[in-house]
């Protein structure tokens, strides 16, 4: 789906440019959005905004003219694998909802999987509420591995019918 171009109300999600790294690393190297993400150091360098944007199996989030975050859907041995960031000056305008229906809906129409997985941390309850807002729900506890804070915390896996999305977006 990186290839892919979608658009919503309010948002572009299209694959990455070289010109996207300076806002790449603007709404990342916030301590905030980055020690909610898995895979990301702290502190974030510049570099790895560049190396991101080359190398990201995801969309990005363009929101009036500028990238605000990622999205994408990971293929992994158990299926469909959901993740996104925002940065933090965009949270609670109901962005990151958009992007996630928006791609979910293409996801399930063009692979034509029946479910779909993600998971959260226990303390992004912004995550578990986009996901909710889908028709997610939660399967079982996970542990994740954050590399911002070098630790293995607590998290919830979810899953996402192609049913119960369908029955949330009517």
């Amino acid at each position: 789906m990186r290839d892919q171009t979608l658009k919503s109300e309010r948002l572009l999600l299209r694959p990455p440019r070289a010109g996207d790294a300076d806002d790449v690393y603007r709404n990342i190297s916030d301590w905030d959005v980055i020690r909610m993400i898995a895979r990301p150091p702290w502190p974030y360098p510049r570099e790895l905004a560049d190396e991101f944007v080359r190398t990201a199996e995801a969309l990005m989030i363009e929101f009036e003219n500028q990238v605000i975050g990622a999205i994408g859907i990971a293929d992994r041995s158990f299926g469909g694998n959901l993740g996104f960031w925002l940065g933090k000056r965009h949270w609670g305008k109901g962005l990151m909802t958009e992007a996630a229906r928006l791609l979910v809906a293409a996801y399930f129409e063009n692979r034509g999987d029946v479910s779909l997985h993600s998971s959260y941390l226990v303390d992004n309850t912004a995550s578990w509420r986009v996901q909710e807002k889908l028709g997610f729900i939660e399967v079982g506890s996970c542990t994740l591995h954050i590399n911002s804070r070098g630790a293995d915390l607590p998290g919830t896996r979810t899953l996402l019918t192609r049913t119960a999305f369908k029955a949330k977006s009517a």
